[in-house]
């Protein structure tokens, strides 16, 4: 049961950060509350922490011969498990993050392109950054950054190409990154996945 309800609250944690940059770019102060997504968030978060206590709690209790033992053994085992926290949790540090980031971004900073600044000793200069993927050739539609070498990534393609070659190295022609991608380099990037989203509406009303 945990499983499916971790997907489940999974994508309802996405629809929360979508939301996020719904409000970024077109509420006022009010609806950028952090502390009402932080609420929503800790519940989402409590929600896969009790499922998983359930599902313990199951396994030690499935082989009592009555129901009456099976209710008495899963009522003390789930009483037995700490009481959830989530805001000690990793995940709720890592999407109040980036949420707090949608809702404190300068929307004029957003809409002045895809772009990335590359400096050495002797110049400065704006590149054009790519919303295709590298490994689909499609347009991204959820980017991820590789904190190494900077390129980004479609995450859902990223991922599963790890997964099944775990030596997979940055697809990106010419890329000095030796090392290989793994999914902690994958960062997320709010204020690049919403230039492309703001390029995106404004190629398709053209």
């Amino acid at each position: 049961m945990a499983q499916l309800v971790n997907l489940q609250v999974d994508d309802a944690i996405q629809s929360l950060i979508k939301t996020a940059e719904l409000v970024a770019q077109y509420g006022g102060d009010e609806q950028k509350n952090i502390e009402k997504f932080g609420k929503m968030l800790e519940q989402l978060i409590c929600i896969k922490n009790d499922a998983k206590k359930a599902d313990k709690a199951f396994e030690l209790s499935k082989d009592k011969e009555t129901i009456a033992e099976y209710d008495k053994t899963f009522s003390h085992e789930l009483s037995k498990q700490p009481k959830c926290k989530p805001k000690s949790t990793d995940e709720y540090k890592r999407v109040m993050e980036e949420i707090g980031t949608l809702l404190s971004m300068n929307m004029e900073v957003v809409a002045s392109g895809s772009t990335s600044v590359v400096q050495d000793d002797d110049f400065e200069m704006e590149i054009e950054i790519s919303d295709i993927d590298p490994l689909t050739k499609r347009r991204m539609t959820h980017p991820v950054k590789n904190s190494i070498c900077g390129h980004y990534y479609d995450k859902s393609t990223i991922l599963e190409s790890i997964k099944v070659n775990p030596r997979l190295r940055c697809p990106i022609a010419g890329c000095g990154n030796n090392q290989f991608v793994q999914k902690a380099h994958l960062v997320e990037d709010p204020v690049f996945r919403m230039k492309l989203q703001r390029r995106n509406e404004m190629n398709e009303n053209n």
